[in-house]
């Protein structure tokens, strides 16, 4: 509800124009509403009319009672409308207060009123002196006590009934209920009050700004829900302002489904019409290739509709967010996270010490947390995992749910079928009545329209890892067979929460059955550095013994990752007849030396070092040797193992040669590479198009001999690239088989330049659009089929873990913008191309579409959205980059660009690759 206000009668003020500033202040613009953290003027300007609207309502400071009357029934009407008793808010805000008045204590509104009302008063006295007594009789002229009662007349006491203001009211109520859930943990005779001191933060709102998608990025307790819900409040102030500007939309990641434009459409009614928010919470409860896909589609949305907004919140590792639109979670500064903590446990003094726990301040939840700790008499010397776990506990231990076997099994058995499923549970189908009464009592799990869900996200995830926990369900099993995505978090927080030698048992079945799924698991368990050591048990002192059963245990380790890496093992970590090369190991208190031999050096898997003199003497027995710390930490030594298998890995990954069949396009390429190159090497010109192998064999097999004589070698070509004994033992391979086959030569799989080449030219100018459609449309194709069989060749016992590979069948819709044909100074072509997801499709044949465009070219119509597109093919992963259509290897460069991303998300690569040749 406003009130409109005739500007003053320039008779009124000597036919003087105001001088800069006072208008500001004649019209209340100066005042905002009520609540610190809010900001909103009271005043907005009709545009083009010489007129304000009074955006504002009155709110009764002595409601106290939740859910009941708006004011105190024991005073008068008048008392109760009176100036004393009301303060002037925005709309949202006027209204969460008289429907929801425990989240605004009476002394609050109080400081607050006093405050508004000073800063009336400065604004008054300011005018006055500003432009004389002659403004008084103005009727734009107002004080705070004025404009009340000027609002009083015109406004009811009850809520507008409009449907837009019931919508309002409703939306204003699901943010105090997120609020409080959010504060399940928190008495309830505190809860108030922390409400209460959260609407009195004024830091800054995070930007987002119109037809832009951010993305929050931190840790779980971060603090991203809370900095989102400020921002959607911040949007809903303006809705209650303002009817051109559409509710917020506050969506769970996982409630969206199959397609952001038909929710938001359902949500609005239609299109949206103007400015709108849109919040997806919780991105990381999707797999990778959903949160993509979510991504992707809200890119899409802002691009169509420029007047919406939409912010994002996940733990890292979810989906693909750019730099430009990751938004970090900047830690609360200590003195916040204290005073909050006062305010939970109402306590002024609080004494705890260390750096460390000083730590616990930064987070929201890590506060909500601490506070549990210390309410229930404990101290602060705790470490973050245990904190965390102890939050759910001290809910537990508060509530007292039932806590009857079944009851506990049930909740046991609900979290399997969530974390199992990707749709809800139906109560009907899950349990008795009995129990699904019981499962409700207990306040953890709620039913919703006939399914059932757990009140929070945490308790699902603590459940099921009490199921993994108790055996219930394997650790090996959820780890793969498509369930690890849903699974991740209950089996970090299982293995986080386990005794230190169940913690070990754990990750060796994690290890043996997902090694992707075991490297994500660690590196979302940061090592404390209280954690005792593995390698504090065993024998104490050091000598032979000690020096065994250190590598043993380490060597352990290797072999559990090695199983589970199956046929890829050997190409990272040495093997003789099918084992590991033996070790001979020394270990001097933290310190180890390794070394590992040739075949037939050492007879035995572990041998240790006697005396000074065991490396100088037999030197010529080992391949390799290395010294290091020994890994520290209860998982110390599968980081250990897992590091020192990524090296290799990340080699193989970027330099391209992970093993795939000689029928893969990816083999052709590597076959017409090394070619090249080796034919470089005798000072000869390779041909174009196809190099016969009556030229070619001869010098593979002089290179071959070379090889067979040396334990490795290593060749620098002309005009750059290398090659070395692995590349030469695999094309040997290679030629045997197309000699076989009866193939006369090795051939180049992209066509020739179909242009003339001059000094001047670039690359780009020798091919026709036409040519650069084909190879590019070729190459696309030659790359999907390389990828699937890149990770069935090496990573078959997860390949349903690697969320692009989950998703086969994929076809690829793209397009190459070629330079203007008068551009001299253009250098290379660029392809922007989508992967969308096949309900059925040959994999072996895949289906690209690759259109060609010239400069200029509008970029934004890659990622624009046809609306009329089914929602259930929206891409999965999106991409614009250079085109080099002469570069040898354009199918690898893709492949291994996809790989590369699968496996830096489970940590088994830790850093982006660049292929650039």
């Amino acid at each position: 509800m406003s009130l409109e206000a005739e500007p003053p009668d320039p008779e009124r003020i000597h036919h003087r124009p105001p001088t800069p500033g006072t208008e500001k202040a004649l019209y209340g613009t100066a005042l905002t509403c009520g609540v610190p953290s809010c900001g909103e003027p009271l005043y907005r300007r009709i545009p083009d009319t010489g007129k304000f609207l009074l955006n504002s309502r009155v709110a009764h400071i002595n409601a106290r009672s939740e859910g009941g009357p708006r004011w105190d029934r024991t005073m008068s009407e008048e008392a109760n409308r009176s100036y004393e008793n009301l303060i002037l808010m925005c709309e949202r805000h006027a209204s969460e207060i008289d429907t929801t008045p425990g989240r605004y204590p009476q002394e609050q509104l109080l400081e607050w009123k006093q405050r508004q009302s000073e800063e009336s008063e400065r604004a008054v006295a300011a005018l006055s002196a500003t432009n004389g007594a002659g403004l008084e009789g103005s009727p734009a002229f107002l004080s705070l006590g004025e404009l009340i009662e000027r609002l009083q007349k015109m406004v009811p006491s009850s809520v507008s009934s409009r449907s837009r203001a019931e919508a309002l009211e409703i939306a204003s109520r699901e943010s105090r209920g997120r609020s409080l859930v959010r504060l399940r943990s928190t008495p309830a005779e505190r809860k108030d009050a922390v409400l209460g001191w959260k609407a009195g933060q004024a830091d800054p709102v995070v930007e987002v700004p119109d037809g832009t998608l951010r993305v929050l990025v931190a840790p779980m307790g971060a603090g991203k829900s809370e900095t989102a819900e400020r921002w959607w409040d911040q949007g809903l102030t303006h809705a209650w302002t303002d009817d051109e500007v559409a509710i917020p939309l506050w969506w769970q990641a996982g409630e969206v489904g199959s397609s952001l434009f038909v929710r938001l459409r359902e949500a609005l009614g239609g299109d949206p019409a103007g400015p709108c928010r849109i919040v997806l919470d919780d991105l990381d409860t999707l797999d990778f290739q959903e949160a993509d896909r979510l991504l992707d589609e809200a890119r899409r949305l802002v691009l169509n509709w420029p007047q919406v907004s939409v912010l994002a919140t996940t733990r890292p590792g979810a989906g693909t967010v750019s730099e430009e639109e990751r938004l970090a979670v900047e830690p609360w500064p200590v003195q916040r996270g204290l005073d909050l903590l006062r305010v939970v446990i109402d306590d002024g003094h609080i004494g705890f010490g260390g750096s460390e726990t000083r730590q616990f301040l930064t987070s929201p939840l890590q506060v909500h947390a601490l506070a549990s700790r210390l309410r229930a008499g404990r101290n602060a010397q705790v470490s973050t995992s245990e904190l965390l776990a102890g939050l759910v506990d001290s809910i537990l231990e508060r509530e007292r749910p039932d806590t009857s076997a079944e009851t506990w099994d049930g909740l046991a058995r609900l979290a399997v079928r969530l974390l199992d499923s990707r749709k809800p549970v139906r109560a009907a189908s899950f349990a008795a009545h009995q129990l699904l009464w019981k499962l409700e009592d207990t306040g953890l799990v709620v039913r919703e329209n006939g399914f059932l869900r757990f009140a929070l996200p945490l308790f699902e995830q603590h459940f099921g890892a009490q199921a993994l926990k108790n055996g219930d369900v394997r650790f090996d099993a959820v780890a793969g067979m498509g369930r690890f995505p849903r699974w991740r978090y209950a089996i970090a927080f299982a293995v986080e929460t386990s005794t230190p030698e169940a913690a070990d048992g754990h990750m060796s079945l994690l290890a043996q059955a997902n090694p992707a799924a075991a490297s994500w698991v660690l590196g979302q368990l940061m090592e404390e550095e209280t954690e005792e050591s593995f390698f504090t048990e065993g024998p104490e002192t050091d000598g032979p013994e000690r020096s065994k059963w250190v590598a043993g245990h380490l060597r352990a380790a290797v072999e559990s990752w090695l199983a589970g890496l199956g046929d890829l093992g050997p190409h990272l970590e040495l093997h003789h007849g099918g084992r590991i090369a033996p070790w001979a190991v020394a270990v001097s208190g933290d310190w180890m030396n390794l070394g590992q031999s040739y075949e037939g050096a050492l007879q035995d898997d572990v041998v240790a070092l006697d005396g000074p003199d065991f490396w100088t003497t037999n030197r010529p027995k080992f391949r390799t040797r290395s010294g290091f710390l020994l890994p520290g930490g209860r998982l110390g030594r599968w980081r250990w193992a897992r590091d020192r298998l990524r090296r290799p890995l990340t080699e193989l990954v970027q330099r391209r040669i992970l093993p795939v069949a000689h029928s893969s396009p990816l083999a052709a390429e590597r076959a017409w590479y090394l070619s090249q190159m080796v034919m470089a090497m005798t000072d000869r010109k390779c041909p174009t198009e196809e190099v016969p192998l009556g030229s070619l064999r001869p010098v593979v097999n002089d290179l071959a001999r070379h090889v067979a004589q040396t334990a490795w070698s290593r060749w620098n070509c002309p005009g750059g690239g290398e090659f070395d004994s692995g590349d030469v033992c695999w094309l040997y391979e290679h030629l045997e088989r197309l000699e076989h086959e009866q193939t006369e030569s090795v051939r180049n799989p992209r066509p020739a330049p179909d242009r003339s080449h001059t000094a001047r030219n670039f690359m780009w100018q020798c091919y026709s659009p036409e040519l650069t459609k084909e190879i590019t449309a070729d190459a696309l194709r030659d790359a999907l089929i390389g990828y699937r069989e890149l990770v069935e060749a090496n990573f078959p016992g997860y390949a349903d873990s690697f969320d692009l590979y989950r998703a086969l069948p994929i076809r690829i819709q793209g397009t190459v913008v070629m330079p203007h044909p008068e551009d001299t100074e253009a250098w290379c072509a660029t392809v922007e191309y989508h992967l969308i997801q096949e309900p059925a499709g040959d994999q072996t044949a895949p289906d690209v579409q690759i259109d060609v465009v010239e400069e200029p070219y509008d970029r934004r119509l890659f990622w624009m959205f046809d609306s009329t597109e089914d929602p259930d093919r929206l891409p999965l992963r999106s991409t614009e980059q250079v085109l080099s259509t002469n570069l040898v290897r354009q199918a690898t460069n893709w492949a291994y660009g996809w790989l590369a991303a699968d496996l830096k998300a489970f940590g088994w690569l830790s850093d982006d690759m660049l292929y650039i040749d």
